[in-house]
């Protein structure tokens, strides 16, 4: 009996230590720096990636401002890419594999509108099952 709640205690130790390790929290930080004149914005995300899986959310952005968006991750999954689509048209706006994967980009916005965000990995390196990652974003009105 004694044997077996050492085992239990044993193994929650176990998979405690590995959600604790995984936490991708505040990754986004990691990524380029915002440039000077451009504001953090809230919408900037940490995510965890899966191999042959995309990440995927949806910012709003606003009509006569610049934005600013850095992608990155561990160094062992590879270059991300990352798609700007209009949510209605499903037309890709921005695709970093038209620039050899660039990490960073600034963008001047028109008119107010959703944009969905997807991240890939399509060079995935990593012997694990996913990785954290962060989508950077700023703006300058």
């Amino acid at each position: 009996m004694k044997k077996k709640l050492y085992f239990i205690f044993f193994f929650l130790f176990l998979i405690s230590i590995s959600i604790i390790s995984q936490n991708c929290n505040s990754y986004f930080k990691k990524c380029a720096s915002v440039p000077q004149g451009f504001e953090e914005s809230s919408s900037s995300r940490s995510f965890k990636i899966r191999k042959g899986k995309n990440v995927q959310f949806i910012l709003t952005a606003y009509g006569g401002r610049e934005y600013f968006f850095s992608i990155c991750a561990k160094t062992k999954v590879g270059d991300l890419q990352f798609r700007l689509i209009d949510p209605e048209s499903e037309t890709v706006l921005y695709d970093n594999a038209s620039e050899v994967l660039c990490e960073s980009k600034i963008i001047k916005v028109e008119f107010t509108q959703k944009i969905i965000i997807q991240v890939f990995a399509p060079n995935w390196k990593s012997n694990n099952l996913y990785e954290c990652g962060g989508f950077r974003i700023a703006y300058k009105k």
